[in-house]
């Protein structure tokens, strides 16, 4: 399998973290972004293999 590069949306540090700490193993390049605008900032610039996102985020949740 390729790696993947994956863009995690959580406003909690430390489930990005785990997330991170899961997929690098396996050779999967990933970022971490705290809320919903940053994650419009980045999805903007660049291309995602995988979207990791949380529903309950603040101001702007997972469905908008």
């Amino acid at each position: 399998m390729n790696p993947l590069h994956v863009l995690v949306i959580d406003d909690d540090p430390f489930m990005r973290k785990v997330i991170e700490r899961y997929l690098n193993p396996e050779g999967h390049k990933v970022e971490g972004v705290g809320s919903g605008e940053e994650a419009l900032i980045r999805l903007s610039d660049e291309a995602f293999d995988l979207v990791v996102l949380d529903i309950h985020l603040p101001e702007m949740d997972g469905f908008e």
